[in-house]
């Protein structure tokens, strides 16, 4: 999560990976961003 530089945008990074192999390895299947304007004041 990305808070921002004081602006009223936020950003969240997400990775879903899934679960492959024997011993379980983790592989990244999606990546996106999701932002998002902030609609009460942030504390300073």
């Amino acid at each position: 999560m990305d808070p921002g530089g004081g602006g009223p945008t936020t950003a969240m990074h997400v990775t879903y990976y899934a679960v492959s192999g024997p011993c379980g390895d983790l592989l990244p299947v999606d990546r996106f961003t999701l932002t998002f304007t902030l609609t009460r004041p942030r504390r300073a």
